[in-house]
């Protein structure tokens, strides 16, 4: 079972803080262009950021368990080298975010290697889901307020009863 104390919250805060500190920056550094490419993947009402919670639940267990637990162990195994089975593991986490783009790719694997830092330093990776969780699910809260604040998405996130007027 997870035991949190300190050193999980400070593992935690100093992963997140810069992570979601240069988030409106990352945003602001593309173009319009690569912003509209984006918001496909990302929620586009405040309805939908319970599906949104969702996928950043699956996402943040799932792939700690395959690339920080089960991948890790075994190229760790094969090649007897924490470093190197760190390298491999955070490439291939990488490259499964390919759609993304080149430049995205290069930021996640520099989050890939900090969350394989915090699972060492913690010895668990109940603490590096809860970051990626908590990242995934509030960089997508971001970019929803940025993107809505530039006009980008087809139709304002507005309330709950605002959007059932738009449907109805």
């Amino acid at each position: 079972p997870p035991n949190i104390r300190g050193l999980e919250f400070v593992l935690a805060a100093g992963f997140l803080i810069p992570a979601l500190g240069t988030a409106p920056w990352r945003w602001n550094t593309r173009t319009v262009e690569e912003r509209k490419k984006m918001l496909w993947r990302l929620p586009q009402r405040r309805v939908d950021l319970w599906g949104w919670l969702l996928v950043a639940l699956c996402a943040g267990i799932g792939e700690e368990i395959v690339y920080r637990g089960v991948m890790l162990q075994l190229w760790e195994r094969v090649s007897g080298s924490w470093g190197i089975a760190v390298a491999v593991c955070s490439i291939a986490f990488a490259l499964a975010h390919f759609l993304q783009g080149w430049r995205s790719m290069a930021i996640i694997a520099v989050m890939a290697i900090a969350n394989h830092w915090i699972v060492r330093i913690s010895g668990n990776l109940y603490t590096a889901m809860f970051v990626h969780v908590t990242y995934d699910f509030l960089v997508g809260i971001i970019f929803l307020k940025l993107a809505t604040k530039e006009g980008l998405l087809p139709f304002p996130a507005t309330s709950d009863k605002d959007e059932d007027k738009v449907t109805t």
